[in-house]
């Protein structure tokens, strides 16, 4: 392969036409690209567990999903901690999340653009630079998709991808200490960055011709840094991976799963099956130049070295999320090492094809990656693999809002606990609820998290709460249950147009509740009473049956005798 001529990204030496029409067409695309993402901009219902941790945070409470509980429910550190942020200077986290998303997805293609220019800009006819890799995730809609969303998808790439440009190209103790703490920034922002800072320490063992001084220097920030952070959040939290880990049974290989996640990316992706057909020709032609630097260290220069480390990167980080069965989302996980999928294929052919075939390949490429195949299945609910953001238009985080508000009025100021089920995240944040358990999953609370998985079903939504975890724990209300707990229309409750099931009557709860008059449901004491009253008319099969119930929802978690010593008096002459 080539020497790369190391020079400032703006040394336009020699410049023609042709560069004029390639940044003509790279600025137009670039726009496209960002245009496409700000046009597909949404917030995603789990982005709403960091908006309510950040909220917890700012207001005093500590990093909590509730306050007084210790539960480690988010797995995206520092995007939290920039939330939190942002709702200091009192920005909408919203916005802030999606700005954020943005700018990382754009630093992200300018950074991919230096690499090219690093390495290609003399490689294509008629003086033309194309960044393949750039134009190719400027028109990868889930790659765009996913700058946005809430979530820390787009800037964790970033990162990946700024620590991926330090190891390739450092060769000061400064930049090696710089590329350390930019990896550290990886594994604070999500948990799996761990597996990218583990395979650059890899690849600084196999490519490092002083191993202790460039070591050193990248493993600083590790000790200095995540090492004390680690110690602080375990003794926080008490478990050495965040609840999500359980949550999500991380810890339980997955594989069917992992591979029908891989095999939709890639049969949507079509593009990537020329990715082992041209490293396969680029092996062949380079063996011989290879044999010759295959000693310990590797002695590459830093276009092998890149192809090493996107190997590396992409290979492991696949294996990875194969054994853990992917995720519910579609394509997120495979974002972050994307970029090297594309920047693999770009070496390749670069290396491979002569200079007139290298325009029509690229062509080739963006058009394919933007005509990519979209199943119907990550469309559908029942589907264990979704395309969130057709799940989440911004009219429905508009209906959480309102909802929200109006659940606020109410039961902000009270003691009410608070079970969601579904997509209710957004409807926790915006109703501020003081206690709150996300039913489905278990992300967020503890007991749940650690439940015993029977079956495999969707990954991330498969512990659903026990009835009697709910009774036990004393919750008031559910929101968003597909199957009420109980029979008729006795649960229901009516907050001013936002309707739930009332789980365990709490009668200073819903003594206060009665102030309002546009709050209806059954008011349970005058129905006990009329009932009471009837009992010398009704069997006492049925009284029993109803005790049953009237107990679990009423007399455990209230003291009143003398109502319920009326039931034991009848039922013991049985």
């Amino acid at each position: 392969m080539s020497n790369i001529q190391h020079k400032s990204l703006f040394e336009f030496s020699g410049k023609g036409p042709g560069f004029y029409v390639s940044l003509s067409l790279i600025i137009i695309i670039f726009f496209l690209g960002l245009y496409g993402a700000i046009a597909k901009s949404w917030t995603g219902d789990d982005a709403f567990i960091s908006f309510r941790y950040a909220q917890n945070l700012v207001e005093g409470k500590g990093l909590v999903y509730n306050a007084g509980e210790k539960v480690e429910g988010y797995s995206n550190f520092l995007w939290t901690m920039l939330v939190a942020l942002g709702m200091e200077l009192k920005l909408d986290p919203i916005h802030t999340t999606n700005a954020l998303g943005l700018v990382s997805f754009v630093l992200t293609i300018l950074l991919f653009i230096y690499i090219s220019w690093r390495f290609f800009k003399e490689s294509t006819p008629y003086g033309l630079f194309i960044p393949l890799t750039a134009l190719c995730l400027l028109v990868h809609a889930h790659f765009r998709e996913f700058a946005t969303g809430g979530l820390e998808t787009s800037f964790f790439t970033f990162l990946v991808s700024l620590g991926f440009a330090g190891l390739i190209f450092s060769k000061s103790r400064r930049g090696f200490l710089l590329t350390g703490l930019v990896f550290v920034l990886v594994m604070l922002t999500r948990p799996d960055g761990f597996i990218f800072y583990g395979v650059s320490f890899l690849f600084l063992i196999l490519t490092a011709s002083s191993i202790p001084k460039r070591i050193w220097y990248f493993l600083l920030p590790l000790i200095l840094i995540f090492v004390p952070y680690y110690i602080l959040r375990y003794r926080n939290y008490g478990y050495p991976f965040p609840n999500t880990y359980y949550a999500k049974s991380a810890y339980l290989a997955w594989w069917s799963q992992g591979w029908r996640y891989l095999i939709l990316y890639f049969k949507a992706y079509y593009v990537f099956i020329l990715l082992p057909v041209l490293g396969v020709i680029a092996l062949i032609k380079v063996r011989n130049s290879w044999r010759k630097t295959t000693r310990f260290p590797l002695r590459f220069n830093p276009m092998q070295n890149s192809v090493l480390l996107s190997l590396l990167f992409s290979v492991i980080f696949t294996l990875y999320l194969v054994r853990v069965g992917g995720d519910f989302m579609f394509g997120r996980f495979f974002i972050p090492i994307t970029p090297f999928l594309f920047f693999l294929m770009e070496i390749f052919a670069n290396r491979i094809l002569t200079k007139k075939y290298l325009i029509p390949f690229a062509a080739a490429v963006c058009l394919a990656t933007y005509f990519h195949w979209n199943p119907d299945q990550i469309r559908s609910v029942s589907s264990k693999i979704v395309d969130e953001r057709y799940f989440y238009p911004k009219s429905k985080i508009e209906e959480a809002r309102q909802r929200g508000r109006v659940l606020k009025k109410y039961l902000k100021d009270t003691k009410a606990q608070v079970v969601i089920f579904g997509a209710q995240a957004m409807l926790a944040y915006y109703a501020e609820f003081p206690t709150v358990i996300e039913g489905e999953g278990g992300l967020t609370d503890e007991y749940l998290a650690h439940l015993r998985i029977t079956k495999r079903t969707r990954p991330g939504h498969e512990r659903v709460a026990p009835r009697d975890y709910l009774l036990r724990r004393g919750v008031n209300f559910t929101f968003g249950l597909s199957d009420s707990p109980s029979s008729g229309g006795l649960t229901e409750i009516d907050f001013g147009g936002v309707t739930g099931t009332v789980v365990v009557y709490n009668l200073s709860l819903m003594r206060d509740l009665k102030r309002f008059g546009e709050v209806r449901f059954v008011d349970f004491e005058e129905l006990l009473d009329d009932y009471i009253g009837k009992m010398p008319s009704i069997p006492q099969a049925k009284i029993l049956k109803d005790y049953g119930f009237f107990k679990q929802y009423y007399f455990d978690h209230n003291s009143d005798p003398v109502r319920q010593n009326a039931f034991i008096r009848v039922l013991e002459k049985e």
